[in-house]
């Protein structure tokens, strides 16, 4: 409190930044880039800091450079390119990573547990991309594949010949296919479907 503003680190300017903003008691709480830099023990620090201010009630919008940052702290990713939002389908979870020793692990998240890379670390966000997902009328059961049964909730026009498909397998999930896999499956909202995707395909942060 006996020092000067401008004698403080990076991290410490941007703490007491995001105090000061907190002082007003806001309902949402923008922030242009908290974590540029920063050591990555103070962005540690910061993602602590705004995942508590989640789920104290206030809405965090930021932007950032960095996308396991961007990653671990939102729920919503909108991804910019000359200043305008382009199509995010990827599907990302919230939960919590065991890690196993050998070639797979493990990531739970709503009672689900998937197969995915082993890597030794701390993660608490899995990321399918909705290109690695596939669709199968029938079960494939390799036993290497993480798999589940779901329902066609929709299928929405993504660019020619192309389409997203919303299912719910007890999580939403998002994927993307061609209108040539849509007519070989024959399938419309409300079918059933069994959804695929390589372990090595899932994506921690």
């Amino acid at each position: 409190e006996k020092r000067k503003a401008r004698n403080l680190s990076g991290g410490e300017k941007k703490r007491v930044a995001i105090a000061r903003a907190l002082m007003a008691a806001p309902e949402v709480l923008l922030l242009d880039e908290p974590d540029g830099n920063i050591d990555s023990k103070t962005s540690g620090e910061l993602e602590k800091l705004i995942i508590s201010l989640k789920r104290d009630g206030i809405t965090v919008i930021l932007c950032s450079h960095h996308k396991g940052f961007a990653y671990r702290t939102s729920d919503v990713i909108i991804d910019m390119y000359q200043g305008s939002p382009v199509s995010h389908d990827e599907n990302i979870f919230k939960g919590e990573y065991i890690y196993l020793d050998g070639l797979y692990s493990e990531f739970r998240t709503g009672g689900h547990r998937f197969r995915c890379p082993s890597r030794e670390g701390d993660y608490s966000t899995m990321v399918i991309p909705a290109e690695n997902i596939s669709l199968s009328k029938d079960s494939v059961g390799d036993g290497k594949s993480n798999e589940l049964k779901g329902i066609l909730v929709s299928m929405v026009p993504f660019k020619e010949g192309r389409f997203t498909l919303t299912l719910d397998c007890g999580i939403i999930l998002k994927t993307r296919t061609s209108s040539t896999v849509l007519s070989l499956l024959k399938l419309r909202p409300g079918d059933e479907v069994n959804v695929l995707f390589n372990p090595s395909s899932l994506r921690l942060y």
